[in-house]
C-alpha cells in the first residue's frame, strides 16, 4: 500500500518521469496529426496507434560499484559507454546520466485488473490497445469494440487499406503465406470472421486462445486454463476442471509451435 513506501518522493518521481513521457507521447503524436492535417494529408491518411505490450515490472538494479544491471551485466545503455547512475532511492530518474523504470508496484498500478506484465502471456503481458484514425470510413469518434485482434493482422489490414497484393516470391524465395486477417471490416463497424485460434510465445512464456478460452503456461511448468469472458483476471484455473478444452488447446499449441519452428 502506498501508506506504507517508505521513499514516496522517489516512487512518486518515478511515476512522474513515466507520466511526462506519456505526454511527450501523445504531444508529438498531436504533430504529427497536425502537419497531416497543414499538408491536406488528413482525408487520406489511415493512423494506427498500437502499445507493443502490458506494462513492465523490470528495472535496472544497483550493483556493488555503483553500475546496474537488467538481468544481464550490461553497466551502460547509452551510446558513449557512459555510466548510469543505479535506479536506488535518492536518484531521481530523468536526467540523462540515469536508465531506469518504475518497478512491479507502478506496473501492477497500469495493467491493474489484469494479471502479469511484459514477456508474461497473461493478460497484462499481451493484451493492448489499438488506435485507429480513418476518416469518412470510420464514422464513430470515441467508438470502441472488444473484437479480438493480433499483431499479425497488421499486414493483411495495411494491404486492404492500400489495394496491395502480398507477394508470392522474394528474389525467387517463396515467401510464407500470411496468418493474419484484416482488421478493415472492425473498422467499417462489422462483425469479423476472426481466427479459430491465437497462439504467444516470448522466452519460455506461452499461451493459446480459442474463443474466450485461454491456455497459459511456462515451459516446463504445468498449464493453467481460463475462461475469459468471466474471469479477465486470470485468477481461476480451470485446467482441471476442463482436461478436454486444455488438451485441445495444448494440440493446438504445440501444433502451430512446431509449425513455427520448421526449417530452424
Amino acid at each position: 500500500p502506498w501508506e506504507e513506501a517508505e521513499h514516496k518522493d522517489w516512487e512518486a518521481e518515478r511515476m512522474a518521469v513515466y507520466a511526462a513521457q506519456v505526454d511527450c507521447l501523445d504531444q508529438n503524436i498531436g504533430r504529427i496529426l497536425g502537419t497531416l492535417e497543414e499538408i491536406g494529408a488528413e482525408e487520406n491518411t489511415v493512423v494506427m496507434f498500437l502499445s507493443d505490450n502490458g506494462a513492465t515490472e523490470r528495472y535496472p538494479k544497483a550493483k556493488p560499484d555503483g553500475s546496474f544491471y537488467l538481468d544481464n551485466e550490461e553497466t551502460t545503455w547509452r551510446t558513449d559507454g557512459t555510466r548510469t547512475k543505479p535506479v536506488v532511492p535518492g536518484v531521481m530518474p530523468g536526467p540523462a546520466d540515469t536508465f531506469g523504470g518504475y518497478g512491479p508496484e507502478w506496473a501492477h498500478v497500469s495493467n491493474t485488473p489484469v494479471r502479469g506484465y511484459k514477456q508474461s502471456s497473461f493478460e497484462g503481458g499481451i493484451l493492448t490497445p489499438l488506435i485507429v484514425k480513418w476518416p469518412g470510413k470510420i464514422e464513430e469518434t470515441g467508438g470502441i469494440t472488444h473484437q479480438v485482434g493480433h499483431v499479425i493482422d497488421m499486414m493483411p489490414t495495411c494491404l486492404e487499406i492500400a489495394g496491395g497484393e502480398y507477394p508470392r516470391k522474394y528474389l525467387d524465395r517463396e515467401i510464407l503465406p500470411l496468418e493474419g486477417k484484416s482488421l478493415v471490416p472492425i473498422f467499417e463497424g462489422k462483425e469479423r470472421d476472426g481466427h479459430s485460434a491465437l497462439f504467444w510465445e516470448i522466452v519460455g512464456h506461452r499461451a493459446a486462445r480459442k474463443g474466450d478460452w485461454k491456455l497459459v503456461g511456462r515451459t516446463g511448468e504445468p498449464w493453467e486454463l481460463y475462461d475469459l469472458k468471466t474471469d479477465r483476471a486470470e485468477l481461476i484455473d480451470l485446467a482441471a476442471q476442463k482436461p478436454e478444452m486444455a488438451k485441445e488447446l495444448e494440440t493446438l499449441y504445440r501444433d502451430w509451435s512446431e509449425r513455427c519452428n520448421e526449417g530452424r
